[in-house]
């Protein structure tokens, strides 16, 4: 009995496998890709220091002339493009309209600084992650002994703020229930926010919250321990196993190569806000 029990399981697995559907030559993402010779690549612009648009008049003239992106995930990106040998176009998209906007096939691949979740990934592919992180609070520097854990931000007269549509929002609904709760439109600007005492926290993800303190001496992480939360980041596409193999692929080596490091990142962030008209004042 047991051993049909284990060959029953096999013989689903199996089968489970064989469904599985994989493009036909020429039919895929990647082969869309090298026909064309053009990597479409969708991305915020507002998300130091992976996608960030240092001039807001760009937004105006729509897609076409959204050319003055950089960041880490924008290097990263035309390393992309380099590799298949075509050339790159960048995409504007929202943290609301992300995964509607690739399933319309607006971009091959979605590449902002764009966490890993389950609900994401119930109509999408994921590469594999290239960063770990979780999120955290950033406060006045003066208010910074007032916080000792979560629940000591989740009350009624703190007010937090978040920007609409990511995993900042998420958190803010649903561990900042208590709280005044605020949401701005800009993410460039929204530490800005904090700083000027317009609201008393943000919690968004680690690497970021580091570069703001290190740039803005009036910006403190609050005496709390760890993370929030237990993430990764990774690179959004449309399910298509031979486009996301080759992502992979690629995202190994330039890993291997020492090019996607949290320092690294940081870094590249500090000069991104250093050339920049939306640091905090």
């Amino acid at each position: 009995m047991r051993s049909l029990i284990i060959l029953s399981f096999c013989l689903s697995f199996f089968f489970r496998i064989e469904s599985v559907s994989v493009p036909a030559f020429g039919d895929s993402i990647l082969d869309s890709i090298l026909s064309q010779g053009v990597l479409t690549v969708g991305t915020t612009g507002d998300y130091i220091p992976f996608s960030f648009l240092n001039d807001v008049y760009r937004y105006q003239d729509g897609y076409d002339n959204f050319h003055d992106v950089r960041g880490i995930d924008i290097e990263l990106a035309k390393s992309l493009a380099y590799s298949l040998g075509v050339n790159i176009q960048f995409v504007k998209t929202t943290w609301s309209s992300l995964i509607e906007d690739l399933h319309a096939g607006m971009f091959d691949i979605a590449m902002s600084g764009i966490t890993k979740t389950l609900l994401r990934q119930k109509t999408a592919f994921f590469s594999s992650p290239y960063l770990s992180f979780g999120k955290m609070a950033v406060v006045r520097c003066s208010d910074k002994d007032k916080y000792q854990s979560l629940k000591d931000i989740n009350q009624g007269y703190v007010t937090s703020i978040s920007n609409p549509g990511g995993t900042n929002a998420d958190f803010q609904r649903e561990k900042l229930d208590k709280t005044i709760k605020k949401i701005w439109d800009d993410s460039r600007t929204i530490y800005s926010q904090v700083a000027n005492g317009h609201a008393d926290v943000l919690v968004s993800d680690s690497v970021e919250v580091y570069l703001h303190v290190a740039m803005d001496d009036r910006l403190c992480k609050p005496n709390i321990n760890g993370y929030f939360t237990d993430q990764e980041m990774g690179f959004l596409m449309n399910r298509d196993i031979v486009w996301k193999e080759y992502v992979d692929l690629w995202l190994h080596q330039e890993v291997r190569a020492g090019n996607v490091t949290s320092a690294r990142m940081i870094e590249h962030g500090k000069f991104l806000l250093q050339q920049s008209k939306f640091k905090s004042k």
